[in-house]
């Protein structure tokens, strides 16, 4: 450290006043600045190098070459090698040979001949078998399925015409269609019911549930004014504890949706807290220890994805078992939601069990087929028959197997209330579950209900129903004929009243001949509903009636009930004019006109003098004259012509009527089947039953079946069979020939590809495959990034102890603008190597340390040997229990940064390994190359 001198000029055109404070401020700047006359940077000793060899990091990482295609192919006088007695019968057998790798010990280069010159006898057989297994597949299978199977077969064809037979009765006669109905949700509510059947009230809690049923009886007898009145009640609260006959405690408050919604959030928490900071670690202690038992990497995952869940199961358990917000939810419920989360785990593992015996025995199945029957192992369909079979028959044994279970694990677990259930929905499953089916499926339910409407005709026939409370009860049909006066009074009270003025008939498809049944009905129906519409309506109550030609005054045909009284009333908005109103209705149009323009001012264009006439031409004769005759020529004639022709449609409706119903059953199985009891094809059902069911299903399906199954099966598999055996011959033929005169003699390791001979697998050839780092990589890689940390925190302190007296320059320099004119004479003094602008760029930029490992590499490495080069770092770097416990972690974090690792290490086992070459001078360690 040197005082910084300055060589300050004062210009002589100042004031003394400012030489004396620049001279003061010189006094001060040379007592208080410095700077570093020299600064020696000693690095630290590296922990990792002493007494160590030097290494290259450039050279830690060499990735192995796969060109070696010419070196392996040539032998020590550069000629081209010829293949081994090995590689000759590897040839022959399956028409490719091996060729070991120089740079990949253990691996070899695989070459694949071209089926021109050799096939291999393998290949060869394995043809055979193919065509073998095409034919037996077109006898065993193919042909079978034409005589029995769900498509395009003889007993499709059999199922084809008895279907077609009972549309066509269907169609013809109507035959009965019913169902069971949804016999899922009634043995669905049957199933609950016994469930809960022998449970009662505990008797601890009996009062509360009398005061519970009281508050339904007492609030079931409230009118719906009164419920809404009282608005939302709180009902008393729900027993939710009950016991078994043998004394046991059932407690049921999980189905209370109340208290789970407040436990959910808790829950919600426990496990997000319990499924952190601990599992990392735990896995890893788990891999290692399981590593060292010589499991296979799938055992290894498979029973620590069971031991962390068996870990992550126990700490939520005891979290919630622990937990006092749940208390404070419900006394006890912690071990309640325990005891249903162990239940259904342990349901669980009972069926995984099952399914997994079930798997075990499927898989041994399949290697007994492959092994028994070698060419019938490869049709597809005949294996699919097998396994199928095989499942039929596992589930018939095991049925009850999954309850069993569940109930011994669930009763060694002490969970005796899931095992009372368990055994409850056993017994239910066992012994009534068939019974219950049996019976109800013999209630048959029809699946579609007709309802055909007639018309009452007389009012009086028509039937009132008074609703008050929600009953309703029928009451005797009052007529009042005049206008209700009351209507526009508000209404009092909650009863309400309605008329039927319609009879209901109604028919099904439970019986036989329901669609005669349908047409007798709908016949009645519509006869008596158009003698009503022709015989009454139009000749009586229509405007062109007789009654509207003869009447003298408006009339009221309809009639409404009225909700005051429950009367029937005239309906003002049905009023219809009679011949004599609408003659008395233009002459009084005429009057109102003429009166309107007399009285009306005369401002309009041409004067009343002019228009006068005009108007009384307009009214009088147009309106009037004209009116009146056309209303006296024509309504008479269409009120006389259309009440006669309604008449006689009235009276000869028993004759016509039965005619457009039949007609209508007619469009139904030609055109479209309204009437069709179900889902199925409603469009042209006649056509459906003749041309597809009778003629392509029952006569077309047969023959071609017939003849598929008996002519071109059989045939085309003896001509596969002939195929197959003579392309064996002369394969076998020609592959002797080739190998013995040209394979066997001048065969040669080939040193690339060519039309001959291809390289299809070996090094350089794999997409995916890793690097296989040995511990001496690991442990230099890993001591050069720590070694890199340490001098980056050594540069910074030192590059903020060398910038320390720039720092305090700038800290005696100032803002202000005066001051800073002053100043600028003592900056201009220093060396301009010293000023803070210069300082950085002494810095040296290309300081670096790192580890030339390229980030796209897949890089894999042993667990154990990981381990043992972490431990072995912490143990070099510091002898303390405590710090050695840090520096384990921190190598190990850094580890798994530096080479992205996963939590395992573990090397995969479908993927090609290589080894990187670790060099060191003359230091080369040679690695074994692994492969799956």
């Amino acid at each position: 450290k040197e005082a910084l001198q300055f060589d300050v000029i004062i210009p002589g055109d100042v004031s003394p006043e400012v030489q004396e404070l620049m001279q003061h401020i010189q006094e001060v700047a040379e007592s208080l600045l410095y700077h570093w006359k020299n600064f020696p940077i000693v690095l630290p000793p590296s922990l990792t190098s002493q007494g160590y060899e030097k290494i290259d990091y450039r050279d830690l990482f060499k990735a192995p070459t796969f060109d070696e295609l010419e070196q392996v192919a040539t032998d020590t006088f550069g000629d081209l090698k010829k293949l081994g007695e090995w590689q000759l019968k590897s040839v022959w057998e399956r028409g490719q040979f091996d060729v070991p790798s120089f740079n990949f010990p253990g691996q070899s280069h695989t070459w694949r001949v071209t089926r021109l010159l050799q096939k291999g006898t393998q290949n060869a057989n394995d043809s055979l078998l193919g065509d073998m297994a095409l034919a037996l597949r077109l006898l065993i299978i193919t042909a079978k399925n034409r005589f029995i199977s769900n498509t395009f077969s003889l007993s499709q064809s059999l199922k084809s015409w008895g279907t077609g037979v009972w549309k066509l009765m269907d169609i013809v006669f109507g035959m009965p269609s019913t169902g069971s109905g949804d016999l899922a949700s009634k043995m669905r509510s049957e199933r609950q019911k016994y469930l809960i059947a022998e449970l009662d009230i505990k008797p601890s809690h009996r009062h509360s549930f009398a005061k519970f049923s009281q508050f339904v009886i007492d609030y079931s007898r409230l009118s719906p004014k009164e419920r809404f009145k009282r608005g939302d009640v709180n009902p008393p609260p729900i027993p939710y504890i009950y016991q078994t006959p043998k004394g046991q405690d059932i407690d049921l408050r999980l189905l209370n949706k109340d208290v789970l919604n407040h436990c959910l959030p808790v829950l919600s928490n426990i496990l997000d807290r319990e499924s952190q900071g601990w599992y990392i670690n735990y896995r890893h202690k788990l891999i290692l220890k399981l590593k060292g038992d010589g499991l296979t990497n799938e055992e290894i995952s498979k029973r620590v994805n069971e031991m962390v869940k068996e870990e992550y199961l126990h700490r939520v358990y005891k979290a919630i078992l622990n937990n006092a917000e749940l208390e404070s939810v419900e006394v006890g419920i912690g071990a309640v939601l325990v005891q249903q989360a162990k239940a259904v785990m342990l349901m669980k593992k009972a069926i995984v069990n099952i399914e997994t015996k079930m798997q075990s025995h499927k898989g041994q199945l399949l290697a007994h087929l492959k092994k028994a029957y070698p060419v019938k192992s490869r049709i597809k369909g005949w294996v699919n028959e097998q396994t199928q079979n095989f499942e039929r028959e596992f589930v018939l044994h095991h049925m009850w197997s999954a309850h069993e279970d569940a109930i011994s694990l669930t009763e060694e677990e002490d969970l005796h209330q899931t095992a009372y259930f368990l055994r409850r929905d056993y017994n239910f499953m066992k012994q009534r579950e068939p019974v219950l089916l049996k019976e109800l499926e013999k209630v048959r339910v029809p699946n579609r209900v007709f309802v055909f409407h007639m018309i009452t005709w007389l009012p009086g026939n028509w039937v009132t129903v008074k609703c008050l409370d929600g009953e309703e009860t029928v009451v005797p049909t009052q007529l009042v004929n005049e206008v209700n006066q009351q209507r526009a009074l508000p209404k009092t009270g909650d009863v309400r009243y309605y008329i039927t003025k319609e009879t209901k008939h109604k028919n099904s498809t439970s019986y036989p001949m329901w669609r005669w049944l349908n047409y007798f009905q709908r016949t009645w129906a519509w006869t008596w509903n158009s003698m009503f519409f022709f015989g009454l309506v139009i000749p009586w109550c229509s405007p062109v009636s007789l009654r509207a030609l003869v009447f003298p005054r408006p009339f009221m045909p309809n009639r409404v009930i009225s909700d005051r009284d429950g009367k029937m009333y005239l309906d003002e908005s049905s009023t219809t004019h009679t011949f004599v109103s609408r003659l008395a209705a233009i002459w009084n149009s005429v009057s109102k006109s003429r009166t309107d323009f007399e009285t009306a001012p005369d401002r309009g264009f041409l004067g009343k003098g002019v228009t006068r006439h005009l108007n009384r031409f307009w009214n009088y004769f147009v309106k009037g004259v004209c009116g009146s005759v056309l209303l006296v020529v024509s309504f008479p004639a269409l009120c006389v012509v259309t009440s006669t022709s309604s008449l006689c449609l009235a009276i000869l409706a028993p004759v016509w009527m039965p005619v457009m119903s039949l007609l209508f059953h007619c469009f139904c199985f030609l055109v479209y089947d309204i009437d069709s009891p179900g889902n199925q094809n409603k469009i042209c059902i006649l056509l459906d039953v003749v041309l597809w069911r009778f003629l392509v299903l029952g006569t077309i399906q047969p023959i071609a079946a017939t003849l598929f199954g008996f002519v071109a099966c059989p045939l085309t598999a003896m001509a596969i069979s002939l195929f197959g055996v003579l392309r064996r011959g002369l394969r076998g033929l020609w592959d002797t020939a080739m190998y013995n005169i040209v394979i066997k003699s001048r065969a040669r390791v080939p040193a690339s590809d060519g039309f001959v001979a291809r390289r299809i697998a070996g090094p350089g050839l794999a997409s995916n495959y890793f690097f296989q780092i040995q511990p001496a990589q690991a442990l230099a890689a890993l001591e050069a990034t720590m070694e890199t940390e340490e001098l980056e925190m050594y540069k910074a302190r030192t590059t903020d102890l060398l910038e320390k007296p720039v720092r305090h320059f700038s800290t005696f320099d100032g803002n202000d603008t005066c001051w800073n004119q002053i100043l600028k004479a003592f900056a201009n003094s220093l060396d301009p190597d010293e000023t803070p602008q210069n300082v950085a760029s002494h810095q040296d930029p290309n300081l670096s340390a790192g580890v030339p490992l390229s980030g796209d590499s897949e890089v894999a490495m042993v667990s154990g040997e990981s381990q043992q080069v972490v431990v072995f770092i912490a143990d070099d770097w510091t002898a303390d229990s405590g710090r050695k416990k840090w520096v384990h972690h921190y190598g190990d974090s850094m580890l798994k940064h530096l080479f992205m690792f996963d939590d395992t290490y573990i090397l995969p086992d479908d993927r090609c390994l290589f080894t990187f070459c670790l060099m060191s001078g003359n230091l080369i360690v040679k690695t074994a190359v692994e492969t799956s």
